[in-house]
């Protein structure tokens, strides 16, 4: 698994839209943006995050790094989002989403689960790919960043993809990070494994 795209994606957390499934944790409206900074394996990336048509029942989220626009919607029981898939070649013949991406409240000791299941094509071959992402709220404490000191939320987020190629089993994936989340903000950094990704502007 690429772990700058697991960063950038949409899998990390989703940010809620709208007075429909807006949080605390994650306060949305058109043009609102967050700006990263990170390293992996050494090498040092930036991207800025746009919330862009807004609207009752969902938005949607550039990334401007894979320069993509992540789908969100509001379901029953928080926000869900939809995988974002780039590679050329890809046709898509399902999706099917279960769980939520982000619960409406978060606190300490809050789980929950989201489940993103997609088959199709790539280049001729068949292929399925389940990615299974399960959230804990460990505790609440202070973070600093570039963007200033947070009380935040932290948060644990497993995601275990399971895929096949051309009728055969790709060797299971599991990315285990640690994300802070704070109030009228949102996601403020997040480490996994050698990459590390901290918040260095917002703008409402």
């Amino acid at each position: 698994m690429n772990i700058l795209a697991f960063f950038t994606g949409a899998v990390l957390l989703g940010t809620p839209a709208h007075a429909a499934c807006s949080t605390t944790y994650y306060p949305v409206k058109e043009g609102y943006s967050r700006t990263y900074k990170g390293t992996a394996a050494g090498k040092s990336f930036s991207y800025t995050e746009t919330i862009r048509q807004v609207s009752s029942t969902g938005f949607t989220l550039r990334n401007s790094l894979t320069n993509t626009q992540a789908k969100f919607t509001c379901g029953q029981g928080g926000v869900v989002g939809a995988p974002t898939l780039t590679m050329l070649g890809v046709n898509i013949t399902s999706i099917k989403i279960t769980g939520v991406t982000q619960p409406p409240e978060l606190a300490v000791g809050r789980t929950w689960t989201s489940t993103a299941s997609v088959t199709g094509t790539v280049q001729g071959k068949s292929f399925t790919n389940t990615t299974r992402t399960d959230s804990r709220v460990l505790a609440q404490e202070r973070v600093q960043v570039p963007a200033g000191s947070f009380s935040a939320m932290k948060v644990q987020i497993t995601t275990t993809i399971r895929s096949s190629f051309g009728g055969k089993a790709v060797p299971e994936q599991r990315v285990v990070a640690i994300g802070w989340v704070a109030p009228g903000v949102g996601m403020v950094k997040t480490v996994a494994d050698n990459t590390t990704v901290q918040l260095t502007e917002f703008r409402n």
